[in-house]
């Protein structure tokens, strides 16, 4: 029968190896850490900042609200200068009627 030799193995090989490893997992996990606390740190940035526009939006509107109520639609303004308009020629024509009247 064949007979093979058994593997020898190089525990100082071996020792190395696993102390490589564990030295590499444990800056994988201190990276880890780091980007989770980024991550944490951009999420509350992010909400501050989603506050911040809902915040503005509502200003927004309420500036909107007050000035619609302060300032008349154009149909509006349009009708009042021309009836202004039509009133002062009006006028006018009336004190131009009671000028010719009086001579």
């Amino acid at each position: 029968m064949d007979e093979q030799p058994e593997p020898t193995i190089d525990l100082a090989s071996v020792t190395k190896t696993v102390a490589e490893t564990d030295r590499r997992r444990a800056l994988v996990e201190e990276e880890l850490t780091q980007a989770q606390t980024v991550v944490e740190a951009l999420r509350a940035r992010s909400l501050s900042l989603e506050e911040s526009v809902l915040e503005l939006q509502r200003q927004l509107d309420a500036t909107r609200k007050q000035k619609r109520k302060k300032t008349p639609p154009s149909r509006q303004i349009v009708e009042r200068r021309r009836r202004a308009i039509d009133d002062s020629h009006g006028t006018v024509d009336d004190g131009r009627h009671a000028q010719s009247g009086q001579r």
